[in-house]
């Protein structure tokens, strides 16, 4: 939930977002078309760039 942060750890679950580029390298709009390399829910990956 929002505002409910949690502290990330080793042995902790996390969810995490790792993208193709770095997002503070590409001007604001170009956002849109930035992809994920990596997304990881609950400490289990659910998405890998093919």
């Amino acid at each position: 939930m929002l505002g409910e942060g949690g502290m990330l750890r080793v042995g902790a679950r996390a969810d995490v977002v790792v993208s193709t580029v770095d997002p503070f390298a590409v001007p604001a709009e170009a956002l849109i078309s930035v992809g994920t390399a990596v997304t990881v829910v609950g400490g289990t990956v659910v998405h890998t760039r093919d």
